[in-house]
């Protein structure tokens, strides 16, 4: 008669080989497990050359900065759409002010009880999509990657003089806008050319050859960051006129909107780190080994830890008579902070030049990503790892693996492309990530 029994084989990084221990399951005969340290998890830290930032509904502004990858701030360029604009027939209309003003979305990072400065600079150059080259084989584009995209890295030049600044201690989840006053002169000569129907003010490509855009820089001072909705961002000219029937003064304003499409943010580093400078080839992968154990996931800088199982197909290989039933991957968090967690994050499949393919998917799923829950470690202690059932994707992985490919740790790609924010991952000796195989011995 032939028994089946459920069993737990757990892959550590290290450790020792241990074997005949015995379990014993209500009144039938021991069976042995054995615990073998064959299998190891190697870990390490990449930086994606780049990821695309532009069309979303969020402009990073801030800087914050960490031992690991030094100072990083942002930089957040828009492009204005010149729309339908007119002002009304009036013998005294005046323009009274100029701004531009746009709305929080209530994300932050970093110390908020500090003083952020901002410097809003007009563009000297068009911004303009970048098309992915046509020679690039399949293997070489990313799974987020769009047709036409701007990036964190991409540039665009500014004139070096700001139109405006502003500093102030950012209330995120009370403050609801921030404003700019520009030019009294800018918004006269504006003025003007709309009252005259200067063609710069009635043709889209006069216009943006005449005024190509702004950019939301941050001070390299600032600790802290917050987010703001683009398509609430306005450059607003203010004017006044007689009402001959009341006698009393209207206002009114011409505002202009922004492009839905062509707006960015670029993450900017300005230390000159080794630890940035070797990731700068995104083909380099820095050892765990090297960094104390530590690996880094940064969302804006697109920086993942890299994972790769040598020896899962040896398991299979030397174990044909067992029936994998569930596979788990635990990967502990280095910060015992709950609040300072990420509540999930996601796994890529890369190819052997660290280039993201596809996504781990949900279980028994071929489209729903799958979020890694954070699961708190021992009740005792405030250690917490990260949990992907790994059961359906498992044969998938072996033979990414046998192609020299690797899972990535990543934030969504919400987060990957809208934040600036960072997390460390810990695989040391007593943290160590792992690889829960549940089967079934036939």
């Amino acid at each position: 008669m032939r028994l089946l029994l459920l069993l737990t084989f757990i892959v550590f990084l290290t450790g020792g080989c241990s074997k005949d221990n015995q379990v014993t399951l209500n009144n039938f005969d021991p069976i042995g497990i054995d615990q073998l340290d064959s299998f190891s998890v190697a870990s390490y830290t990449v930086k994606f050359d780049s990821i695309p930032t532009s069309g979303n509904n969020r402009m990073l502004l801030g800087t914050i900065k960490n031992d690991i990858t030094g100072t990083i701030r942002t930089k957040s360029y828009i492009q204005l759409d010149l729309g339908s604009v007119s002002a009304p027939e009036s013998k005294e209309l005046r323009l009274d002010s100029v701004n531009v003003v746009f709305y929080l979305d209530k994300y932050s990072y970093g110390d908020t009880t500090k003083t952020q400065t901002l410097y809003l600079h007009e563009l000297s150059e068009n911004i303009a999509l970048r098309e992915i080259p046509a020679y690039l084989d399949e293997d070489e584009k990313p799974v987020f990657g769009g047709s036409q995209s701007l990036y964190n890295i991409s540039k665009i030049g500014y004139y070096t003089t700001p139109l405006a600044s502003k500093s102030y201690i950012p209330k995120p989840h009370i403050q609801d806008s921030l404003s700019f006053t520009l030019p009294k002169s800018m918004g006269e000569e504006w003025f003007q050319y709309i009252l005259d129907k200067d063609s710069r003010f009635t043709n889209a490509e006069e216009f943006l050859n005449y005024f190509k855009g702004l950019v939301l820089i941050s001070a390299p001072t600032n600790q802290n960051m917050v987010g703001i909705r683009s398509d609430s961002l306005f450059l607003n000219l203010h004017y006044s006129y007689l009402n001959e029937t009341t006698g009393l003064r209207n206002e009114g304003k011409i505002s202009f909107s922004p492009n839905s499409s062509l707006k960015y943010n670029q993450i900017e580093p300005l230390d000159n780190l080794p630890t940035l400078d070797y990731l700068s080839d995104q083909k380099k992968s820095l050892s765990s080994t090297l960094t104390s154990d530590i690996m880094l996931v940064q969302s804006g800088l697109g920086i993942v830890t890299k994972i790769t199982i040598p020896y899962l197909q040896y398991f299979y290989d030397t174990h044909p008579d067992y029936a994998v039933n569930h596979v788990e991957l635990r990967i502990p968090a280095a910060e015992s902070n709950i609040n300072l967690l990420p509540k999930q994050l996601i796994l890529f499949q890369a190819n052997k030049n660290n280039i993201p393919q596809s996504y781990i998917y949900a279980f028994n799923s071929a489209s729903d990503i799958q979020y890694g829950s954070l699961v708190r470690k021992n009740a005792a202690y405030d250690q917490y790892y990260y949990s992907f059932n790994l059961t359906s994707s498992i044969n998938n992985i072996r033979k990414n693996e046998k192609n020299g490919g690797s899972l990535l740790l990543s934030y969504s790609t919400a987060q990957l492309f809208n934040t600036l924010e960072q997390l460390t991952i810990q695989n040391s000796s007593l943290n160590k990530i792992k690889l829960i195989i549940t089967y079934t011995k036939l």
